[in-house]
């Protein structure tokens, strides 16, 4: 067009019309150019080549921008290479995950299964996963997602898909008919109305293992209540307040993702069961787990001391309905297996299970007369250093540690700055380097190990938002490692009458602690039969506490072998067994199994196709003294002062410590043992190989405390005016998430809102309790806050420009809450829409509706 002179149109235009290009067909020869229009279509040209020039330039621009962001390192997506199964390749080679989940929980199972192989996807809405930007603020130089988001997304693709539209859903179920595994933590009604339950996809994916993540269990009348950790697993448990000191207000001083790092690995065990009979059946399943009944089974001696479920407890609540809680009581300690101020830190007794000779020993040595009670031992060790201390104790036969303070300060001494380069030695077992652009340097281990492969590791850093929308597609999955999969149908997906685990013989060994006992009990939950071997002294717990064996032990086959001699008969006996069994769990001492032929290279030898099971303290080549979890997993890991703030300042009067609850450690740790021995049953029963599935006391407290390890090793700075905080300055004070802080009604309750994203909810909570004054307050406080340190002028950072602003908030909220009744207080919160729960006592745990409405007791 722009190339003829002129045209004319062979018809006329009538009036109003509008005139159009023609048609070559309308077209006639025209008059030859005037000189005039020959300028005219000069500019012409030259306005059409500069456009041309103009957007081609665009384009190649854009081109190269496109490649350059694929040469980003969070934009790799991760090498799957189509590999058979066996012989070295990692154990979920070939399974194709989808994760459509947001915080912790859920996407750090997803997080286990791509460290072990598998390829996800993280399907994320185009406003992302919220947790990109959780503390992203305050950590300074951090673009784009911060480092607690890090920890829990290394080695996945991310697509956004916007699956509550029509053309969203139908993305994600083209995903979804692709994919092994669905994980996922949506709220149930948002599901159900998207046709993303279980019910409705079974039919659709019989073969999909559908791995749901709640915070308060699928059934019962809390199931859709908003939820994290600190809420369900923490407080409705009765843990905070076992854990803090009763009824000071520090029940949100909590490690980030401490529960949900556990249910991550909870949930992970369930999915590679399920995959397991996938493997025969070629039917998916459902496989739920909830932060609370993780967080209750953590509990369980606790609840049994506190509320036997068959005479106070029940899911009617019966004799346990005191209001308000009594939060003055606490639970005794054995002044023989507790922590003890010192002039310098603190030093734990390490005395469980050698309670009697402990004492003995004890007031032999600083001239006490028995029995002990805490208060007299505290008065003894109080002259001393921790070093002396423990010299003197450990020269006289007593077990016992010191607190490790804040874990970045003692696992990375040489940390000064920004991620550290070096991994310490003494815990290259529990940390590791990050892939090549990750947002930090170093981030925890999986809380086990299995020899199968050494490919266990992350392949990329987290994915930026929707990375790989445009370009995602499952791998080529070798024929070998495909896993069978079910025509699609109506059918329910079977499960063995027995259970998951029927046929599976599980032969267990246990020692002191119950993270044997506990995992024994979870794989005969699961249907595997569990032969449980006890010495001649029997197992301590049958006399120490007959509850709290009995409910661990519930069950399994108990045989007696004296087996102290490590020959003849007895041991015979003991090695018949083992031959028939297809798991050896332990955790009993590496020189002990030596000498009765049970160690791991002997087993590994002799047994190739067998899982072997071993739970230490510290790792496989770590001392093999202080076996319990008051050392190694609270004490040593670090997690103990996630806890306890400030731990210089909690030596000066009225400061508080932290005591770790009855066995949690190692029930947590029982937890992640399970799950390495679920993985390794799927793995056998996919090659025949058998493998050592390994974890440790202080590796799973490591894995627990990975969000303030994230944040740390970024820069430490990040959370010094945080962490520089008695507790009380720190919960009651500068506490940077107020809508998440808990605070004390008027009639006496403890109440823990649920709203971590205060930037979404601190307005509304404001509003509620004050209207309008407390929101102008807080715009006035930000408009005048200082933004440089008075006396230095060097700039303050985000945090600490912001500290006035949680002060206040913190303040505010405390008044309105203490001239109000909880039924006051749950009338503004219910009206306004906003979440929360109460700080249960375990007595209260034990009570709690919801409790037993989700199967309190279960561990999954």
């Amino acid at each position: 067009l722009f190339a003829c002179g002129g045209y004319t149109r062979t018809s006329k235009t009538e009036p109003g019309e509008v005139p159009c290009f023609p048609s070559v067909a309308e077209t006639v020869s025209s008059p030859p150019p005037t000189g005039a229009m020959l300028e005219f279509d000069m500019r012409i040209a030259v306005a059409l080549g500069i456009t041309t020039l103009t957007v081609a330039y665009f384009q190649s621009a854009r081109r190269k921008r496109i490649e350059a962001s694929k040469k980003h390192p969070q934009d790799r997506q991760p090498e799957c290479p189509s590999l058979p199964p066996g012989k070295g390749s990692p154990v979920f080679t070939g399974v194709k995950v989808v994760e459509l989940a947001t915080v912790i929980a859920a996407p750090g199972c997803a997080r286990i299964l791509a460290d072990l192989g598998a390829e996800v996807v993280k399907v994320e809405s185009h406003g992302g996963d919220m947790w990109r930007k959780f503390f992203l603020e305050f950590e300074e130089g951090q673009t784009g997602h911060g480092s607690l988001f890090e920890a829990s997304n290394v080695g996945k693709s991310s697509v956004c898909i916007q699956w509550d539209t029509p053309e969203g859903l139908v993305r994600l179920k083209q995903l979804l008919s692709e994919a092994d595994v669905l994980v996922v933590n949506v709220i149930q009604g948002s599901l159900a109305k998207n046709g993303l339950d279980y019910d409705t996809l079974k039919s659709e994916f019989p073969h999909l293992v559908y791995a749901q993540c709640t915070a308060w269990g699928r059934d019962g009348a809390d199931t859709n209540l908003p939820g994290f950790d600190y809420g369900s697993f923490f407080n409705a448990t009765g843990m905070s307040h076992c854990i803090h000191e009763p009824n000071r207000g520090h029940n949100n001083i909590y490690p980030i993702g401490f529960g949900d790092n556990t249910t991550a690995s909870n949930l992970a065990g369930g999915i590679a069961l399920a995959l397991r009979l996938r493997l025969t059946t070629g039917r998916g399943m459902l496989v739920d787990s909830a932060l609370l009944r993780v967080g209750l089974w953590a509990m369980g001696p606790s609840l049994l001391k506190a509320a036997p479920a068959d005479e106070r407890g029940g899911p009617d609540g019966q004799g346990t309905k005191q209001f308000p809680p009594d939060y003055t009581q606490r639970l005794p300690d054995h002044p023989m297996y507790r922590e003890y101020r010192v002039s310098d830190g603190y030093v734990m007794l390490l005395g469980l299970g050698d309670e009697a000779q402990t004492e003995a020993r004890v007031a032999s040595l600083f001239t006490l007369r028995a029995p002990l009670t805490a208060d007299m031992v505290q008065s003894a060790f109080c002259g001393h250093t921790a070093d002396e201390l423990l010299d003197k104790l450990q020269r006289g036969g007593v077990s016992a540690t010191k607190l490790v303070y804040h874990p970045n300060k003692v696992l990375f001494p040489e940390h000064k700055g920004r991620n550290p380069q070096k991994l310490p030695p003494s815990f290259a077992d529990d940390f590791m380097r990050t892939p090549v652009g990750s947002k930090v340097s170093v981030v925890s281990r999986l809380p086990f190990d299995l020899s199968c492969s050494e490919q266990h590791r992350p392949r990329t850093p987290a994915p930026r938002l929707g990375a790989h929308t445009d370009s995602f597609a499952f791998s080529p999955v070798h024929p070998s490692a495909s896993i069978k999969r079910a025509a699609a149908g109506p059918n329910s997906p079977p499960c063995p009458s027995g259970g998951v685990l029927e046929g599976v013989v599980v032969l267990e060994i246990g020692g002191l602690g119950l993270a044997c006992a506990s995992t024994g009990c979870v794989l005969s939950e699961y249907g595997a039969r569990v032969i449980k071997v006890e010495g001649a002294g029997g197992d301590y717990w049958r006399s120490a506490d007959p509850r709290v064996y009995a409910h661990y032990n519930r069950g399994k086959e108990v045989v007696s072998i004296d087996y102290a001699g490590k020959q003849g008969a007895e041991i015979d006996r003991l090695m018949s067994l083992v031959a028939e069994s297809h798991v050896l769990l332990t955790n009993l001492p590496e020189s002990e199994l030596r000498e009765m032929g049970l160690d791991r290279a002997t087993m590994r030898e002799a047994h190739p196709s067998m899982v072997y099971a071993l739970i230490t303290p510290r790792g496989e080549c770590a001392p093999e003294g202080n076996r319990n979890d008051l050392g190694a997993f609270w004490a040593e890991s670090g997690i103990a002062t996630q806890f306890w703030g400030n731990v210089e300042k909690s030596l000066t009067p009225g400061g508080s410590t932290a005591t770790l609850p009855l066995q949690v450690g190692e029930l947590l740790t029982g937890v992640s043992a399970a799950t390495a021995i679920s993985v390794s049953l799927f793995h056998l029963a996919r090659t025949g190989e058998g493998q050592t599935a390994h974890t440790s006391l202080r590796r799973v407290g490591v894995w627990s405390g990975q969000g303030i390890h994230a944040i740390c090793c970024y820069d430490f700075r990040t959370m010094s005016p945080i962490l520089s905080q008695e507790k009380d300055g720190y919960s009651r004070t500068r506490y940077p998430v107020p809508t998440g802080n808990c605070h004390l009604t008027k009639d006496g309750v403890w109440v823990v809102l649920l709203m971590i994203d205060t930037k979404r909810f601190l307005v509304p909570v404001l509003k509620a309790f004050g209207g309008l004054g407390p929101v102008l307050k807080v715009i006035g406080i930000k408009l005048t806050s200082p933004k440089r340190d008075k006396v230095t002028g060097e700039r303050l950072s985000v945090i600490e420009a912001a500290l006035p602003i949680f002060e206040y908030c913190n303040a505010f909220l405390a008044q309105q809450f203490g001239k109000r009744t909880l039924s006051e207080v749950r009338q503004l919160l219910d009206k306004a829409g906003l979440p929360y729960t109460l700080v249960n006592t375990p007595a209260g745990a034990a009570a709690y509706q919801q409790a037993w409405d989700c199967g309190v007791g279960e561990p999954c």
